[in-house]
């Protein structure tokens, strides 16, 4: 399978575009940095794999001051921006469609709502494993929108204004891709642990009503823990 190409930004919405995007995941990655996370990356080399504007490695350098972190995304424009708002931060953010260029010795890689646009799991699965330290973690959180037809809106949206379309993976062909590139694999759901939302209502255009909508926080939300084993 042929690799993605570099783009502009990935949401080509109208008027929108990727800063849009990065302002409606802000509670988001909070979310994902609070319960997803099970490690102490202070001190540790970090790898974010769609990162976009660079939103959430800045994030996570406010929680744990990590030694060195690298991002990559598609998205040169969005890449730009990234790099124009790291200041003093120990990060460097690159344009890239091939992760197999990067350094080999990452404690840990994180990935949030990336994984459903991928199309090659497999291959993708292979390479972050051979980008992680014996003993390293890759952390990659996945909005199951594909395998449940209610959020048939969801990929329509996407597929029409995304630059990259949604990939037809569902958990099982996932995490066989991470356990056949080597990983051990562990999942859980993203819960909740208060209210969810904000919830919108009726004429809701990523999830159609807002039972739908609460329904996918609280049974379509899963973060994969995937551990390259020491020896």
């Amino acid at each position: 399978m042929s690799k993605p190409q570099l783009i502009e930004e990935w949401w080509q919405e109208p008027g929108m575009g990727d800063q849009s995007m990065e302002e409606d995941h802000h509670d988001f990655w909070d979310d994902v940095i609070a319960h997803a996370f099970d490690a102490d990356f202070t001190g540790k080399k970090i790898l974010d794999f769609g990162c976009n504007q660079g939103g959430m490695l800045r994030r996570i350098h406010d929680k744990y001051k990590f030694k060195q972190a690298v991002g990559v995304d598609l998205a040169q424009k969005s890449v730009a921006v990234a790099n124009s708002r790291k200041g003093n931060l120990p990060i460097q953010y690159i344009a890239t469609n091939d992760i197999s260029t990067l350094d080999t010795d990452f404690d840990y890689a994180t990935s949030t709502a990336v994984i459903y646009l991928v199309q090659d799991i497999e291959t993708h699965a292979k390479k972050m494993f051979d980008r992680l330290k014996p003993g390293g973690t890759y952390y990659a959180t996945h909005p199951d929108y594909v395998t449940d037809s209610r959020f048939h809106l969801t990929q329509k949206v996407i597929d029409e204004h995304g630059a990259v379309k949604c990939a037809q993976n569902d958990l099982n062909d996932i995490i066989c891709a991470f356990e056949k590139a080597g990983f051990k694999v562990f999942v859980q759901r993203m819960i909740p642990k208060g209210y969810a939302g904000p919830i919108s209502g009726l004429n809701n255009r990523w999830y159609g009503t807002a039972a739908n909508h609460v329904d996918f926080w609280y049974g379509h939300r899963y973060a994969f823990k995937c551990v390259k084993p020491v020896k």
